[in-house]
């Protein structure tokens, strides 16, 4: 569960969170925007729930103190500050119009929203993760309630929009994060820290797993994050058919085996590879082997697509 409290100011989004994944903690952010509408850059702090003028000692190792961006000469440049020290991470990329993030700061979607009618966020979009880098950003604007979110890692995510492009609710279901998410009037988010901060820390909900056999003198290895059902419809809402799935959560799922393989007739060298599904209603489901390395989300390129 997250609250989250902005305000969009001429050029400036900024704003409150306070969240239990992947522990308690409270994130302050501020971004600024050029005359484009991409980012320009960003400052995104985490603090200790019970007292916000004390930066977050993550228990979990996931949540820096600091996070900022600078967008410069082509280069995003991310200076990331932790328990030790900082990481300067850069990646050469024309824009950059949304932060990515496991925890996604929702205001930025407000913002983008406000620009979609008329294109006026132009061509060449772009999504940067810290970790995983920069990718291609499709946004749509399918009906006058409706615009639709494309960020490279994830299915898309559909926003339902009001009057002056307002968000009202938000639906992820289906894509890496697969949540829902409403607009609600305003609130004091500081009446709900105190409750956040006695939750237990989440960590990784879906932690690494792995299988490993013999069929026919061949090994099979396969790795994966192993997501729990938690009372959850999985296949056909969380799982949609028809679309592609990871087999998994987080990374992409793997499969390694030290024989080539022959499945209906195609030729599959022995080696390691990423595992892609399209589950289907009538149990038909489609398997696709994908050779990219560190694969996130439900993100396939189809230039290291196998079969």
């Amino acid at each position: 569960m997250s609250i989250e409290t902005f305000t969009i100011s001429g050029r400036c989004l900024f704003g409150r969170a306070i969240h239990l994944f992947p522990e308690p903690h409270s994130q302050q952010f501020l971004f600024e925007y050029d005359e484009k509408g991409s980012i320009s850059s960003l400052d995104i702090q985490h603090y200790d729930l019970t007292n916000t003028s004390i930066p977050l000692e993550s228990k979990t190792g996931f949540l820096p103190y600091t996070i900022r961006m600078r967008h410069h000469h082509d280069t995003i440049h991310f200076l990331i500050t932790n328990q030790e020290g900082i990481q300067e991470i850069k990646y050469p990329a024309n824009r950059m119009d949304y932060l990515g993030s496991w925890i996604p700061i929702f205001g930025q979607w407000q913002y983008l929203s406000s620009l979609t009618p008329n294109n006026q966020l132009g061509d060449g979009l772009t999504y940067a993760n810290k970790t995983l880098g920069v990718y291609e950003l499709d946004l749509k604007q399918e009906s006058d309630n409706t615009v639709v979110f494309y960020g490279g890692l994830s299915m898309p995510l559909t926003f339902f929009v009001g009057e002056n492009q307002k968000i009202d609710s938000i639906s992820g279901i289906g894509s890496a994060w697969n949540f829902e998410i409403s607009r609600q009037n305003p609130i004091d988010i500081e009446k709900f820290a105190g409750v956040f901060a006695q939750k237990p820390v989440l960590g990784v909900v879906s932690p690494r797993d792995s299988f490993a056999t013999i069929i026919n003198d061949t090994e099979f290895k396969i790795t994966y994050f192993r997501p729990f059902k938690r009372n959850r419809k999985i296949f056909g809402h969380i799982v949609p058919y028809n679309r592609v799935w990871r087999a998994g959560a987080n990374w992409a799922t793997k499969i390694a085996f030290d024989q080539d393989l022959s499945i209906e007739g195609i030729s599959i060298p022995k080696g390691t590879y990423n595992i892609f599904t399209i589950p289907r209603e009538n149990n038909q489901w489609t398997l696709i082997l994908n050779t990219e390395k560190n694969a996130f989300g439900q993100c396939i390129s189809l230039a290291f697509r196998l079969c």
